[in-house]
């Protein structure tokens, strides 16, 4: 089968993802202003249509796999910085077709 997995939103718990979700663009940046957040939570809606809820996509965050269920939605908390400071931090997710 044809797959190719694609995500439908990413939703952050709080802060603005720039630029404004696309489909196709794999690249945002997520600004969060208060500088007091230890925790943001992401939900990441996933375009079921291409896949069966059998035989689900593999997510992974910074390289290690993440567990979900495959009929709701995606979610999973980035910690931040735990001293009350300004921070930069990279995070990677990573979606995999799922094995035929």
């Amino acid at each position: 089968p044809d797959f190719f997995v694609k995500l439908t939103s990413i939703q952050p718990s709080k802060g603005s993802l720039k630029p404004a979700f696309n489909q196709d663009n794999p690249y945002y940046q997520l600004v969060v202003r208060r500088p007091e957040e230890t925790s943001i939570g992401i939900e990441l809606g996933l375009d079921v249509a291409r896949y069966y809820s059998m035989n689900p996509p593999s997510i992974q965050v910074n390289g290690k796999d993440l567990e979900f269920n495959p009929t709701s939605t995606v979610e999973f908390h980035i910690p931040l910085n735990e001293t009350y400071g300004l921070e930069d931090k990279n995070v990677t997710i990573s979606i995999f077709d799922p094995k035929s």
